[in-house]
């Protein structure tokens, strides 16, 4: 199993999580132009997506999903309440399955499970994937992480986890006071401390690598992120625990988990 960001951050947010014979899409934030044209960029055809699951409704995860949907005749997995909202944002989705967020489905050679995250949105959920006795957890937009996530990860080969800002860069920055809050908000986004809090309780010696993601443009670097989340790594022992930060305007290197 291995995952590919195709895209992260607030102007749109992809991943492909697949293995040699199962192809899931995470998310469909950008156009379904963009998104078969960063497909494209791997070797990859849209036609040959066996499912799309969707984390929640906000535009920047949905944008594409209607057209992709429609157009390849992809069963979309989503919860009831991320369906309701997204409506409409992506019109009729001909092959949409309701799932619970506490569920599991199988897709393919890949198991996933759902649990709930902490956002602004109707019923926002995280993945944790599963294939040939190895796991993969994939959580974003979320403004804590909470004990429920903590035991989703906690034994994976890898792990997809937020960093969205540094805190003192958001204090200074130009968002409006209003807008600064709802960052800060256990419905928000974490920041580059936060998650690295995170990684230091779920670190273990399995652990093949952690991508941070959903960085912020405005209240972000990959720099500060990295340095932040490197310095736990180190501190803990883990220098064979690859760390990547993603980018909104590039595809992300294909990393495998088995």
């Amino acid at each position: 199993m291995r995952i590919t960001v195709l895209a992260s951050g607030s102007k749109g947010n992809a991943a492909l999580v697949e293995t040699d014979s199962t192809r899931v899409l995470i998310d469909a934030g950008l156009t379904m132009k963009g998104i078969e044209q960063r497909l494209e960029s791997i070797g990859v055809a849209a036609s040959s997506l066996n499912a799309v699951v969707l984390t929640h409704e906000h535009t920047d995860h949905v944008r594409g999903i209607g057209p992709l949907a429609r157009r390849y005749r992809i069963p979309v997995y989503a919860t009831e309440g991320t369906f309701s909202s997204a409506f409409g944002l992506t019109g009729d989705i001909p092959l949409a399955h309701v799932v619970h967020n506490d569920g599991s489905l199988g897709i393919g050679d890949i198991g996933v499970d759902l649990f709930s995250i902490s956002h602004d949105a109707a019923d926002p959920v995280g993945f944790r994937f599963t294939a040939d006795g190895h796991s993969l957890c994939y959580v974003t937009d979320t403004g804590i992480y909470t004990s429920l996530i903590r035991e989703y990860a906690r034994d994976c080969h890898g792990i997809v986890i937020e960093s969205n800002h540094d805190e003192e860069m958001l204090m200074e920055g130009k968002y409006p006071w209003a807008l600064k809050q709802r960052v800060r908000s256990r419905f928000g986004h974490v920041s580059n401390r936060e998650a690295s809090l995170f990684l230091q309780e779920v670190w273990q010696p399995a652990l093949r690598f952690v991508v941070l993601a959903h960085l912020s443009a405005e209240n972000n670097s990959p720099a500060a992120a990295y340095t932040q989340n490197a310095q736990v790594l180190q501190h803990l022992g883990g220098h064979n625990t690859r760390l990547y930060a993603t980018r909104q305007d590039a595809v992300g290197s294909t990393l495998w988990v088995s």
